[in-house]
């Protein structure tokens, strides 16, 4: 029967088993009945629980999809089980294709089946389009990044995989490709801030390469810094020749009036410094050296000063300077995590790491209070630093670790 894997206790951690073909008719009953109900419906999604390879089905079916192809993917992270779960798509794709005529099926590429298929074992229906989630690439970088720089090529490895894995996915999809991602390029923590031309130039990329759709996805965050990339992502997708400096001052004229000249500046340091910075992956904090923080709280200093006395513009600054206080407590801390992450195994210093628990604790303490103080405004959800630090935190253990390598390294060998 179609059981959860793990059973009904860890339901949110467990996978179906995608290859009983009475998980297939059902999905198909179901997603056709959803059609039937609602036909102005022009596709349906399928999607699995979250989590990598360690909860799915282990049956000799599935395990037997998953040994198709390439050795080097199995068992993967990022492919191990794309072909299970595309020979599911497939299967129910093919009872709608008898069913609902004419519809779609979207069906996700993430995950531990982000990685295509090998295409002499399968590839998506005809009338599958594959929603492809930029999960692993540096999310502050655009799709085109590194094309116009080969010197950079080298720190952005996963960025380049994954434009690779977009073009494999969309040469073999004949039902046309979706872009999903998590717009905030943070980590889910609140520390990134505004990228609006990078986005308008992905909208651009996304349309002159034939995407069909883009899914903008996040967490709850504040209006604050986040805003100006949703609205660049709206204008680009009604127009993707949108000019992004129109937009950016469109933006911050009708945001912040008398301040819209400073926060245009505010917003333009924080883009340049985020395309002169090397790839990070998810944390997106490598732009937050001292310079670049220094120069953009100098700008937003001075819009609240032009704003004063304009009580709206007052209250959206506001928001913005709460969220760039966070921001300069809590990037300098991933900073310098990552810088001992990186480095502690050849130079065993704890300072880096003490610092940056310093910071941690006082961004989580800043955030808290912002929190209490305006309790009915929405702020990030802060999940990966409330697990960094603190007395469980992966942070303390790490500097545990550096002490003990400093100390066995500075002690004095026996004569």
């Amino acid at each position: 029967n179609a059981r959860w894997v793990g059973g009904d206790a860890d339901r949110h951690k467990g996978q179906l088993c995608f290859s009983n073909p009475e998980l297939h008719d059902l999905l198909a009953e179901r997603l056709s009945q959803l059609l039937r109900e609602r036909p102005a419906l022009e596709f349906v999604e399928l999607g699995c629980a979250d989590g990598l390879t360690g909860n799915y089905c282990r049956c000799p079916q599935c395990m037997e999809w998953d040994s198709l192809g390439d050795p080097a993917r199995q068992g993967g992270q990022r492919g191990g089980q794309t072909h299970r779960w595309l020979k599911l798509v497939n299967a129910v794709a093919g009872r709608l294709a008898e069913s609902d005529p004419g519809k779609k099926l979207v069906a996700a590429a993430y995950s531990s089946y982000q990685e295509p298929p090998d295409p002499a074992v399968i590839t998506p229906a005809d009338n599958v389009i594959i929603m492809y989630w930029t999960w692993a690439n540096c999310r502050v970088h655009g799709y085109e990044h590194g094309a116009e720089n080969e010197d950079r090529l080298p720190e952005m490895e996963s960025h380049a995989k994954n434009r690779q894995w977009m073009e494999t996915w969309h040469a073999m999809t004949p039902g046309g490709m979706y872009m999903s991602e998590y717009v905030s390029r943070a980590s889910m923590d609140g520390v990134v801030g505004p990228n609006s031309r990078r986005f308008i130039a992905d909208m651009r990329w996304l349309c002159e390469n034939g995407f069909v759709g883009y899914n903008a996805f996040d967490g709850p965050i504040p209006w604050g810094m986040q805003i100006v990339n949703r609205y660049a992502i709206l204008k680009a997708m009604w127009n993707p020749a949108v000019d992004p400096d129109e937009v950016v001052w469109d933006f911050c004229d009708h945001a912040f009036h008398a301040a819209s000249a400073d926060m245009q500046k505010f917003v333009s340091a924080i883009e340049a410094a985020m395309q002169t910075a090397h790839c990070d992956g998810s944390y997106c904090t490598a732009w937050m050296t001292s310079d670049a923080l220094a120069a953009a709280r100098g700008f937003l200093e001075a819009a609240q000063t032009a704003a004063a006395g304009d009580a709206v513009a007052a209250l959206r600054l506001r928001e913005w300077a709460w969220h760039f206080r966070y921001a300069e407590l809590a990037g300098p801390a991933y900073n310098l995590w990552l810088k001992t992450l990186r480095s502690y195994k050849e130079n065993p210093d704890p300072e880096p790491m003490r610092e940056a628990i310093r910071l941690g604790e006082a961004a989580w303490k800043y955030r808290k209070e912002m929190m209490e103080q305006f309790p009915a405004e929405r702020f990030s959800t802060g999940w990966r630093l409330r697990d960094h630090i603190g007395a469980d935190g992966d942070w303390p253990v790490l500097l545990q670790r550096v002490e003990k390598r400093a100390l066995l390294r500075n002690k004095p060998e026996k004569q």
